[in-house]
């Protein structure tokens, strides 16, 4: 489990598209999560123009390592609800997911009780030094 004094004060941040803080979009918020556990974040997770072109080019992360199961500070990759779109999250535990989003800010989330449930294209380990 990810200890809270990791990102208990994400939650209620605001969403600003391309924000890298104080105000997040949902993939600024995923590298701000990484970035304070020390973990490096592979450069097209940074860029959500890049990190769709990643996803298009075959569901693959190059640099992210594909699970069997949610774990703690892994990255979720959704369907966003636009077509074509994706959304990025990450797991705190194997059940909550922090992730921002523009109609409500950041927020944690059981994930299985969330409307993404069912929008879930996979987990990734990143495996990249800071």
């Amino acid at each position: 489990m990810i200890p809270a004094r990791i990102y208990a004060d994400l939650v209620g941040k605001p969403f600003a598209e391309g924000g890298r803080g104080p105000a997040f979009d949902c993939v600024g918020l995923a590298v701000e999560f990484q970035r304070r556990r020390g973990i490096g974040t592979p450069m097209y997770l940074s860029d959500e123009a890049e990190l769709h072109r990643q996803i298009a080019a075959g569901g693959a992360l190059d640099d992210c390592h594909r699970l069997d199961a949610a774990e703690p500070g892994c990255y979720v990759l959704l369907r966003s609800f636009e077509e074509g779109e994706r959304h990025i999250g990450v797991m705190v535990d194997p059940y909550r997911m922090l992730h921002s989003r523009r109609e409500v800010g950041s927020v944690l989330e059981v994930l299985s009780r969330s409307v993404w449930a069912r929008r879930v294209i996979g987990f990734y380990r990143a495996e990249v030094a800071a």
